[in-house]
């Protein structure tokens, strides 16, 4: 049995808060830090305890209520998507003209991220080398992830959280 932390300090001052993901109770707004949490295991909402597979089986797991809505999954921070026309895959993709990069940074803009030229060169340089890869932008206060080229181009920018040991610069 596992009290599940509800407060995001007393998360911090446990050292359990590394991804900044929490639930909101969405019934009363009650938001709950879930930092240790697990998927499938069962979990009571009223006594914020989570259980171990078959210690309590009559209780929903956080998947099941996600389900079911009666559980929302936020992050503390904000996250915004570009899937650039055209790069399916790196094989087939077109070239990325200044156009193209205007364009990625001008959606960004409108969507409160001042992405720059030098990290969407960076992630997709990598990501036509077949590699993961991020770029930490501390003046701008974002990082952008891309995934690897066996996937479509996507520019995914994040702005920064001190608990996310991910938003760092690198391919891979």
């Amino acid at each position: 049995m596992k009290k599940i932390i509800t407060d995001r300090e007393e998360a911090r001052k446990a050292g359990l808060l590394i991804n900044g993901t929490h639930f909101v109770r969405t019934a009363d707004g009650l938001r709950m830090y879930l930092p240790t949490f697990r998927y499938d295991h069962p979990v009571d909402l009223d006594t914020l305890v989570q259980y171990a597979p078959g210690e309590n089986d009559a209780l929903p797991t956080l998947n099941d209520l996600l389900k079911k809505g009666l559980v929302t999954e936020e992050n503390d921070y904000r996250e915004y998507e570009v899937f650039p026309e055209g790069f399916d895959d790196r094989f087939s993709a077109p070239p990325m003209t200044g156009a193209r990069i205007r364009a990625i940074i001008d959606e960004f803009r409108e969507h409160g991220f001042n992405v720059t030229r030098d990290a969407i060169i960076h992630n997709y340089r990598a990501w036509y080398d077949n590699l993961k890869s991020g770029f930490r932008d501390e003046a701008n206060g974002y990082h952008l992830f891309s995934p690897c080229g066996c996937n479509s181009l996507r520019f995914s920018a994040t702005s920064l959280c001190e608990d996310l040991s991910w938003q760092d610069t690198y391919s891979a």
